[in-house]
């Protein structure tokens, strides 16, 4: 969450974290968070900051309380699958998604 909502709002972090969990509760995508994350689709890690090692530092405060309130599950986000930021999408795939809602940089989609 850290790694790819970095300068997002709290609610933009949620939204992130409730993406990677979404991902686990479909058949379509890994069954663990872990695997989730570390996901290798095609010739590059699902998660880019997987790619670029980003993953790997500390994360704040502020994205850890995301991570925890997504946990408790209470918003899906009409159980999107998918976020990006359309400023620098370079997938042209992932703008065919049906979006489902907008949190600062990113769009959220199925």
């Amino acid at each position: 969450v850290e790694a790819e909502a970095k300068g997002e709002s709290y609610k933009g972090k949620v939204a992130v974290a409730t993406v990677v969990l979404n991902r686990v509760d479909s058949p379509k995508f890994p069954n663990n968070i872990t695997d989730v994350i570390n996901q290798v689709v095609g010739n590059s890690y699902a998660f880019s900051p997987v790619q670029n090692g980003e993953i790997n530092k500390p994360a704040s405060d502020e994205s850890k309380r995301a991570v925890d309130e997504a946990l408790m599950r209470k918003d899906h986000l009409n159980n999107s699958m998918y976020f990006y930021n359309p400023d620098i999408a370079t997938d042209d795939w992932i703008r065919t998604r049906n979006v489902v809602k907008k949190i600062g940089n990113h769009v959220f989609a199925k």
